[in-house]
């Protein structure tokens, strides 16, 4: 058994909530460090199409760009982050860090008595993005 705990930035109108969390910051990271969507979508399990989604939702929220693009070709083709992507990573996980503490400590103490026999350890990560 796990806790799970969902935090994020939410932009809602229209018909639909559009939201910033861990899934798509992670997401996010992983394009930088691979220089590649299509990479970073197998990491995660996503299709292709899936994970461009994630991040054109993202651009909407903010209304700003996250990522250049250069065309493939004989070398292939790469993706970079926007300055702007790089400081949204950052200030969220600046954001996430103190967050993930509280929740930590407020879980250990409330479920203390759980701790030995069903639930192991706090985690925060998100399987959906």
């Amino acid at each position: 058994m796990k806790l799970k705990c969902r935090i994020g930035v939410a932009k809602t109108g229209g018909k639909r909530t559009i939201g910033v969390g861990d899934g798509r910051i992670k997401l996010l990271e992983a394009v930088d460090r691979m220089g590649s969507v299509n990479s970073a979508s197998k990491e995660f399990g996503l299709s292709y199409p899936h994970a461009w989604r994630y991040i054109r939702e993202v651009e909407e929220i903010f209304g700003k760009k996250l990522v250049n693009t250069k065309i493939g070709g004989r070398g292939g083709g790469s993706t970079t982050l926007t300055g702007f992507a790089k400081e949204l990573i950052e200030e969220y996980n600046r954001f996430r860090k103190p967050l993930n503490e509280v929740i930590e400590k407020q879980f250990q103490e409330t479920f203390k008595k759980f701790l030995d026999k069903e639930i192991k350890h706090f985690d925060y990560s998100m399987q959906q993005f």
